[in-house]
């Protein structure tokens, strides 16, 4: 991941994520999702398909803008074809803490509107949260025992 952090902001100019390489983190930089082909994927091994994401801009499933970098033209598109399933990559090393960034203007509206979701909705609305180490095993906690018996 050598390429410079871009931070990700919601229609508010409220910093809500990282966009490092070909993957999403959150700002306590734990990974939430991978970029593949224009498509972010969800980080979780069941990870579903979250919408495209291309040039500094992350969309929703219909095509509005739920994230944004300073360094894109802040654009919608129409309603996405849900693109066939990613091969999920190797979990990426936790990058180093970006410095903040300043908070940027408001960009002007989407010519379709922002996102209904907020990011957190967002993520919530597709059950995500960030990759645990043990999932990344494919290991639930409930199934680890320390009994001997």
């Amino acid at each position: 991941m050598s390429e410079p952090p871009m931070p990700l902001y919601d229609q508010d100019a409220t910093l809500c994520a990282w966009w490092i390489g070909d993957h999403l983190f959150s700002l306590d930089l734990d990974w939430i999702a991978y970029v593949y082909d224009g498509n972010a994927f969800a980080a979780r091994i069941d990870g579903p398909w979250l919408g495209p994401a291309r040039g500094g801009i992350v969309m929703d499933h219909s095509g509005r803008v739920v994230l944004w970098t300073p360094a894109a033209s802040v654009y919608g598109d129409v309603a996405p074809y849900k693109p066939p399933r990613a091969s999920r990559p190797p979990r990426p090393e936790r990058p180093p803490r970006p410095n903040l960034p300043p908070r940027p203007y408001r960009p002007p509206r989407p010519s379709d509107g922002w996102s209904n979701h907020t990011f957190d909705t967002w993520l919530q609305d597709l059950m995500l949260r960030p990759v645990q180490p043990d999932e990344v095993a494919g290991i639930s906690p409930n199934e680890i025992s320390f009994d001997d018996d």
